[in-house]
Protein backbone atom coordinates (compact mmCIF):
# COMPACT_ATOMS: atom_id res chain seq x y z
CA UNK A 1 0.00 0.00 0.00
CA UNK A 2 1.27 3.51 -0.82
CA UNK A 3 2.56 5.38 2.21
CA UNK A 4 0.16 8.27 1.79
CA UNK A 5 -2.83 5.89 1.75
CA UNK A 6 -1.45 4.09 4.80
CA UNK A 7 -1.17 7.44 6.62
CA UNK A 8 -4.73 8.29 5.58
CA UNK A 9 -6.18 5.08 7.01
CA UNK A 10 -4.16 5.40 10.20
CA UNK A 11 -5.60 8.86 10.76
CA UNK A 12 -9.13 7.64 10.01
CA UNK A 13 -8.92 4.95 12.70
CA UNK A 14 -6.82 6.68 15.37
CA UNK A 15 -8.43 10.13 15.55
CA UNK A 16 -11.86 8.83 16.77
CA UNK A 17 -10.17 6.63 19.37
CA UNK A 18 -8.10 9.53 20.70
CA UNK A 19 -11.19 11.76 20.76
CA UNK A 20 -13.15 9.11 22.68
CA UNK A 21 -10.41 8.74 25.30
CA UNK A 22 -10.16 12.50 25.75
CA UNK A 23 -13.93 12.83 26.12
CA UNK A 24 -14.02 10.17 28.83
CA UNK A 25 -11.30 11.97 30.72
CA UNK A 26 -12.71 15.46 30.31
CA UNK A 27 -16.46 15.00 30.40
CA UNK A 28 -16.67 11.92 32.65
CA UNK A 29 -18.86 10.11 30.12
CA UNK A 30 -20.81 7.16 31.53
CA UNK A 31 -18.80 4.06 32.11
CA UNK A 32 -19.45 0.39 32.70
CA UNK A 33 -16.84 -1.18 34.93
CA UNK A 34 -16.89 -4.91 35.33
CA UNK A 35 -14.62 -7.36 37.06
CA UNK A 36 -14.99 -10.77 38.56
CA UNK A 37 -17.93 -10.82 41.01
CA UNK A 38 -18.53 -7.10 40.51
CA UNK A 39 -21.14 -5.11 38.66
CA UNK A 40 -20.96 -1.34 38.73
CA UNK A 41 -22.89 0.66 36.18
CA UNK A 42 -23.03 4.38 35.65
CA UNK A 43 -25.71 4.90 33.04
CA UNK A 44 -24.93 8.58 32.79
CA UNK A 45 -22.64 10.89 34.66
CA UNK A 46 -24.36 12.42 37.65
CA UNK A 47 -21.35 14.06 39.27
CA UNK A 48 -22.35 12.99 42.79
CA UNK A 49 -18.84 13.62 44.02
CA UNK A 50 -15.86 15.24 42.35
CA UNK A 51 -13.38 12.84 43.91
CA UNK A 52 -13.10 9.95 46.31
CA UNK A 53 -10.52 9.33 49.01
CA UNK A 54 -8.89 5.93 48.73
CA UNK A 55 -6.21 6.68 51.34
CA UNK A 56 -8.71 7.43 54.11
CA UNK A 57 -11.75 5.40 53.03
CA UNK A 58 -13.75 5.58 56.26
CA UNK A 59 -13.28 9.28 57.12
CA UNK A 60 -13.33 8.67 60.87
CA UNK A 61 -14.86 6.36 63.48
CA UNK A 62 -18.31 4.85 63.00
CA UNK A 63 -21.01 3.51 65.28
CA UNK A 64 -22.48 0.13 64.27
CA UNK A 65 -25.75 -1.38 65.44
CA UNK A 66 -24.72 -5.01 65.88
CA UNK A 67 -28.30 -6.21 66.11
CA UNK A 68 -28.12 -9.90 66.93
CA UNK A 69 -25.26 -9.32 69.35
CA UNK A 70 -27.48 -6.79 71.19
CA UNK A 71 -24.80 -4.15 71.23
CA UNK A 72 -23.72 -0.84 69.74
CA UNK A 73 -20.02 -0.45 69.01
CA UNK A 74 -17.78 2.40 67.92
CA UNK A 75 -15.06 1.24 65.56
CA UNK A 76 -12.05 3.17 64.28
CA UNK A 77 -10.48 2.75 60.82
CA UNK A 78 -8.00 0.26 62.33
CA UNK A 79 -10.97 -1.98 63.27
CA UNK A 80 -10.52 -1.43 66.98
CA UNK A 81 -13.62 -1.19 69.18
CA UNK A 82 -13.08 2.03 71.11
CA UNK A 83 -16.52 2.10 72.78
CA UNK A 84 -19.43 -0.26 73.16
CA UNK A 85 -22.70 -0.69 74.99
CA UNK A 86 -24.17 -4.13 75.41
CA UNK A 87 -27.59 -5.27 76.55
CA UNK A 88 -29.47 -3.15 73.99
CA UNK A 89 -31.96 -5.54 72.45
CA UNK A 90 -31.99 -5.47 68.63
CA UNK A 91 -30.52 -2.01 67.95
CA UNK A 92 -31.50 -1.18 64.40
CA UNK A 93 -30.36 2.34 63.49
CA UNK A 94 -28.24 4.92 65.23
CA UNK A 95 -27.95 8.69 64.98
CA UNK A 96 -25.29 10.82 66.64
CA UNK A 97 -26.99 14.12 67.39
CA UNK A 98 -24.69 15.56 70.07
CA UNK A 99 -21.19 14.95 71.35
CA UNK A 100 -22.15 12.19 73.76
CA UNK A 101 -25.72 11.37 72.69
CA UNK A 102 -27.10 8.63 70.45
CA UNK A 103 -30.65 8.01 69.26
CA UNK A 104 -31.32 4.31 68.66
CA UNK A 105 -34.45 2.41 67.65
CA UNK A 106 -34.91 -1.16 68.87
CA UNK A 107 -36.73 -2.55 65.86
CA UNK A 108 -38.34 -5.74 67.15
CA UNK A 109 -38.76 -4.37 70.67
CA UNK A 110 -41.02 -1.39 69.93
CA UNK A 111 -38.85 1.26 71.55
CA UNK A 112 -36.62 4.25 70.78
CA UNK A 113 -33.92 5.26 73.26
CA UNK A 114 -31.54 8.13 73.85
CA UNK A 115 -28.16 6.97 75.11
CA UNK A 116 -25.53 8.92 77.03
CA UNK A 117 -22.28 7.44 75.70
CA UNK A 118 -20.23 8.78 78.63
CA UNK A 119 -22.30 7.02 81.29
CA UNK A 120 -23.52 4.21 78.96
CA UNK A 121 -27.03 4.79 80.19
CA UNK A 122 -30.48 5.29 78.67
CA UNK A 123 -31.59 8.83 79.51
CA UNK A 124 -34.88 8.91 77.55
CA UNK A 125 -37.12 6.42 75.80
CA UNK A 126 -40.38 6.26 73.89
CA UNK A 127 -42.40 3.09 73.60
CA UNK A 128 -42.59 0.07 75.87
CA UNK A 129 -39.85 -2.54 75.56
CA UNK A 130 -41.27 -5.70 74.00
CA UNK A 131 -44.86 -4.47 74.23
CA UNK A 132 -46.12 -3.23 70.85
CA UNK A 133 -49.23 -1.12 70.51
CA UNK A 134 -50.78 1.89 68.82
CA UNK A 135 -52.19 3.77 71.80
CA UNK A 136 -50.53 6.83 73.33
CA UNK A 137 -46.94 6.15 74.35
CA UNK A 138 -46.67 2.90 72.37
CA UNK A 139 -45.03 1.90 69.11
CA UNK A 140 -45.78 -0.99 66.78
CA UNK A 141 -43.98 -4.29 66.45
CA UNK A 142 -41.38 -2.97 64.00
CA UNK A 143 -39.77 0.40 64.63
CA UNK A 144 -37.64 0.99 61.57
CA UNK A 145 -35.87 4.30 62.19
CA UNK A 146 -35.56 7.27 64.51
CA UNK A 147 -33.96 10.68 64.25
CA UNK A 148 -33.59 13.62 66.65
CA UNK A 149 -34.44 16.98 65.10
CA UNK A 150 -32.60 20.21 65.98
CA UNK A 151 -35.69 21.39 67.93
CA UNK A 152 -35.42 18.38 70.27
CA UNK A 153 -38.31 16.35 68.84
CA UNK A 154 -37.68 12.80 67.68
CA UNK A 155 -38.97 11.47 64.36
CA UNK A 156 -39.93 7.77 64.50
CA UNK A 157 -40.85 5.42 61.65
CA UNK A 158 -43.64 3.30 63.13
CA UNK A 159 -43.89 0.64 60.40
CA UNK A 160 -46.75 -1.64 61.45
CA UNK A 161 -48.83 1.31 62.66
CA UNK A 162 -48.51 2.84 59.15
CA UNK A 163 -47.27 6.19 60.36
CA UNK A 164 -44.29 8.44 60.87
CA UNK A 165 -44.51 10.52 64.05
CA UNK A 166 -42.55 13.20 65.86
CA UNK A 167 -42.61 13.12 69.64
CA UNK A 168 -41.32 15.67 72.15
CA UNK A 169 -39.48 15.07 75.40
CA UNK A 170 -42.84 14.88 77.20
CA UNK A 171 -43.73 11.85 75.05
CA UNK A 172 -46.42 13.79 73.21
CA UNK A 173 -47.00 13.21 69.50
CA UNK A 174 -46.58 16.68 67.97
CA UNK A 175 -46.63 15.65 64.32
CA UNK A 176 -47.84 12.67 62.31
CA UNK A 177 -47.97 11.58 58.69
CA UNK A 178 -50.12 8.58 57.91
CA UNK A 179 -53.26 7.34 59.61
CA UNK A 180 -52.65 4.93 62.47
CA UNK A 181 -53.23 1.30 61.41
CA UNK A 182 -54.75 2.41 58.09
CA UNK A 183 -52.77 1.12 55.14
CA UNK A 184 -53.21 2.95 51.85
CA UNK A 185 -51.29 4.46 48.93
CA UNK A 186 -53.51 7.56 48.88
CA UNK A 187 -52.05 10.97 49.80
CA UNK A 188 -51.84 11.39 53.56
CA UNK A 189 -51.55 7.63 54.12
CA UNK A 190 -48.61 5.25 54.22
CA UNK A 191 -48.07 1.68 53.10
CA UNK A 192 -45.36 0.06 55.26
CA UNK A 193 -42.97 2.99 55.83
CA UNK A 194 -39.37 1.88 56.14
CA UNK A 195 -37.48 5.06 56.90
CA UNK A 196 -37.99 8.78 57.51
CA UNK A 197 -35.02 11.03 56.92
CA UNK A 198 -35.17 14.75 57.80
CA UNK A 199 -33.91 16.96 54.96
CA UNK A 200 -32.08 20.28 55.29
CA UNK A 201 -35.18 22.29 54.29
CA UNK A 202 -37.16 20.87 57.22
CA UNK A 203 -39.17 18.33 55.24
CA UNK A 204 -39.10 14.55 55.71
CA UNK A 205 -38.10 11.96 53.08
CA UNK A 206 -40.16 8.81 53.71
CA UNK A 207 -39.35 5.47 52.10
CA UNK A 208 -42.45 3.33 51.52
CA UNK A 209 -41.86 -0.37 50.96
CA UNK A 210 -45.08 -1.73 49.49
CA UNK A 211 -45.70 0.96 46.91
CA UNK A 212 -41.98 1.30 46.11
CA UNK A 213 -41.70 5.04 46.55
CA UNK A 214 -39.83 7.82 48.28
CA UNK A 215 -41.95 10.84 49.18
CA UNK A 216 -40.85 14.23 50.46
CA UNK A 217 -43.39 15.53 52.96
CA UNK A 218 -43.60 19.05 54.40
CA UNK A 219 -43.75 18.93 58.19
CA UNK A 220 -45.50 22.29 58.16
CA UNK A 221 -48.42 21.36 55.89
CA UNK A 222 -48.22 17.54 55.46
CA UNK A 223 -48.31 18.15 51.71
CA UNK A 224 -46.24 15.94 49.42
CA UNK A 225 -43.55 18.17 47.88
CA UNK A 226 -42.35 15.53 45.44
CA UNK A 227 -42.25 11.78 45.07
CA UNK A 228 -40.29 9.26 43.05
CA UNK A 229 -40.90 5.65 42.09
CA UNK A 230 -38.12 3.32 43.21
CA UNK A 231 -37.74 0.28 40.90
CA UNK A 232 -36.74 -2.10 43.69
CA UNK A 233 -38.33 -5.10 45.38
CA UNK A 234 -37.82 -3.77 48.93
CA UNK A 235 -36.56 -0.17 48.90
CA UNK A 236 -34.78 0.65 52.14
CA UNK A 237 -33.50 3.87 53.72
CA UNK A 238 -33.57 6.18 50.70
CA UNK A 239 -31.46 9.32 51.13
CA UNK A 240 -30.90 12.39 49.01
CA UNK A 241 -27.59 13.17 47.33
CA UNK A 242 -26.12 16.65 46.81
CA UNK A 243 -27.17 16.57 43.13
CA UNK A 244 -30.83 16.03 44.12
CA UNK A 245 -30.99 12.36 43.19
CA UNK A 246 -32.01 9.52 45.51
CA UNK A 247 -29.74 6.75 46.79
CA UNK A 248 -31.78 3.65 47.66
CA UNK A 249 -30.79 0.18 48.86
CA UNK A 250 -32.76 -2.95 47.92
CA UNK A 251 -33.18 -5.21 50.97
CA UNK A 252 -33.26 -8.53 49.10
CA UNK A 253 -30.90 -11.28 48.03
CA UNK A 254 -29.04 -10.57 45.88
CA UNK A 255 -29.26 -6.92 46.88
CA UNK A 256 -28.25 -3.77 45.09
CA UNK A 257 -27.75 -0.04 45.54
CA UNK A 258 -29.07 2.46 43.01
CA UNK A 259 -28.94 6.18 42.37
CA UNK A 260 -32.27 7.34 40.97
CA UNK A 261 -33.36 10.69 39.59
CA UNK A 262 -36.60 12.33 40.71
CA UNK A 263 -38.01 11.20 37.37
CA UNK A 264 -37.40 7.57 38.39
CA UNK A 265 -34.44 6.94 36.08
CA UNK A 266 -31.63 4.75 37.42
CA UNK A 267 -28.32 6.46 36.67
CA UNK A 268 -25.92 4.37 38.78
CA UNK A 269 -26.05 0.91 40.31
CA UNK A 270 -23.89 -1.41 42.37
CA UNK A 271 -24.67 -5.12 42.39
CA UNK A 272 -21.78 -7.50 43.02
CA UNK A 273 -22.44 -11.13 42.19
CA UNK A 274 -21.23 -14.55 43.25
CA UNK A 275 -19.55 -14.82 46.64
CA UNK A 276 -19.64 -11.04 47.04
CA UNK A 277 -23.36 -10.64 46.35
CA UNK A 278 -25.17 -8.38 48.80
CA UNK A 279 -27.45 -10.26 51.19
CA UNK A 280 -30.30 -8.03 52.38
CA UNK A 281 -28.36 -4.76 52.59
CA UNK A 282 -30.34 -2.17 54.53
CA UNK A 283 -28.66 1.18 53.90
CA UNK A 284 -26.02 3.09 51.98
CA UNK A 285 -24.53 6.41 53.04
CA UNK A 286 -22.48 8.94 51.14
CA UNK A 287 -19.45 9.75 53.26
CA UNK A 288 -17.94 13.25 53.31
CA UNK A 289 -14.89 11.93 51.42
CA UNK A 290 -17.03 10.71 48.49
CA UNK A 291 -17.05 7.00 49.33
CA UNK A 292 -20.17 4.92 50.04
CA UNK A 293 -20.69 3.09 53.34
CA UNK A 294 -22.93 0.02 52.91
CA UNK A 295 -24.58 -2.12 55.60
CA UNK A 296 -24.84 -5.70 54.30
CA UNK A 297 -27.01 -7.15 57.05
CA UNK A 298 -27.18 -10.88 56.41
CA UNK A 299 -23.55 -10.99 55.26
CA UNK A 300 -22.55 -9.74 58.73
CA UNK A 301 -20.49 -6.82 57.45
CA UNK A 302 -20.32 -3.09 56.82
CA UNK A 303 -17.97 -1.90 54.12
CA UNK A 304 -16.83 1.09 52.11
CA UNK A 305 -16.67 1.24 48.32
CA UNK A 306 -15.37 3.65 45.75
CA UNK A 307 -18.54 4.48 43.80
CA UNK A 308 -16.62 5.18 40.59
CA UNK A 309 -14.95 1.76 40.43
CA UNK A 310 -16.91 -0.39 42.88
CA UNK A 311 -13.71 -1.40 44.62
CA UNK A 312 -14.01 -2.31 48.31
CA UNK A 313 -11.74 0.01 50.30
CA UNK A 314 -12.51 -1.04 53.89
CA UNK A 315 -14.64 -3.64 55.67
CA UNK A 316 -15.60 -4.53 59.21
CA UNK A 317 -17.03 -8.01 59.74
CA UNK A 318 -16.20 -11.21 57.93
CA UNK A 319 -18.47 -11.86 54.98
CA UNK A 320 -21.10 -14.44 55.91
CA UNK A 321 -19.48 -15.27 59.25
CA UNK A 322 -21.52 -14.21 62.28
CA UNK A 323 -19.72 -13.67 65.57
CA UNK A 324 -18.81 -11.22 68.33
CA UNK A 325 -15.03 -11.46 68.30
CA UNK A 326 -12.47 -9.24 66.63
CA UNK A 327 -13.68 -7.98 63.25
CA UNK A 328 -16.99 -9.82 63.63
CA UNK A 329 -20.65 -8.79 63.53
CA UNK A 330 -23.97 -10.58 63.71
CA UNK A 331 -26.61 -9.12 61.39
CA UNK A 332 -25.67 -5.43 61.60
CA UNK A 333 -28.40 -3.03 60.54
CA UNK A 334 -27.37 0.58 61.08
CA UNK A 335 -24.30 2.80 61.04
CA UNK A 336 -23.42 6.43 61.67
CA UNK A 337 -20.29 8.51 61.59
CA UNK A 338 -19.17 9.35 65.11
CA UNK A 339 -19.74 13.05 64.45
CA UNK A 340 -22.89 14.92 65.51
CA UNK A 341 -25.46 15.41 62.72
CA UNK A 342 -23.17 13.84 60.13
CA UNK A 343 -25.90 12.27 58.06
CA UNK A 344 -26.55 11.95 54.30
CA UNK A 345 -29.38 14.42 54.69
CA UNK A 346 -26.98 17.07 55.93
CA UNK A 347 -24.06 16.43 53.57
CA UNK A 348 -24.29 19.22 51.01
Amino acid sequence: MHKRYLLFYLLIFTIPIIALILSYLYYDIPYLYTAQNLKVKAIHSSKVVSSVDTNNPLAGNIYICDSKNNRIIEVNPQKQIVWQMTGIEDPDDVQVYAENRLIVNQEDYSRVVEINTTTQSIVWSYGHLGSPGSQAGYLGEYVDDSFRLPNGNTVITDDVNMRVIAVNKLDQIVWQYGHTLQRSTNPGYLDAPNDAMPLPDGSILITSISNHMAIDVSMATNNILWEVNIPQVYPSDAVTLPNGNILSTDWVYPGLVEEITKQGKVVWSYQPTGANALNHPSSTQLLPNGNYLIVDDHNDRVFVINPKTGATLWQYGQTGVAGNGFDQLNDPSGVALATPMESPAFVQ
